[in-house]
C-alpha cells in the first residue's frame, strides 16, 4: 500500500458516505479523497503525527490524512 492510501485508511470513515471518497480527519475535518494535495473545501495532506525535523520518520505508522488548513495549523508542533 503507497503512503496516500495508508494515510486514507486511518480516517474515520463517515456514515452515510462511501468510504472510499469521503472521511474524517483526526480534527473533526471532513476529507474527500479525490482532494488529496489540494488546498480546496476538503483538500487534505500526508501528516507526520510526529515531525520529521524532531525525530519522527516516514513509517506508516506515524503518518495521517489531515485537512491541509489543521496541517499547516499544526506545522511542527509535536504533541498536536
Amino acid at each position: 500500500m503507497n503512503k496516500k492510501d495508508a494515510s486514507w485508511e486511518k480516517g474515520t470513515k463517515i456514515r452515510g458516505k462511501n468510504p472510499d471518497v469521503w472521511r474524517k480527519d483526526c480534527k473533526g475535518n471532513t476529507i474527500r479523497y479525490g482532494s488529496y494535495g489540494t488546498c480546496g473545501e476538503y483538500g487534505w495532506e500526508i501528516d507526520h503525527k510526529h515531525p520529521v525535523s524532531q525525530g519522527g520518520t516516514n513509517n506508516y505508522r506515524n503518518l495521517q490524512a489531515l485537512h491541509w488548513q489543521a496541517n499547516r495549523s499544526k506545522g511542527k508542533k509535536y504533541p498536536s
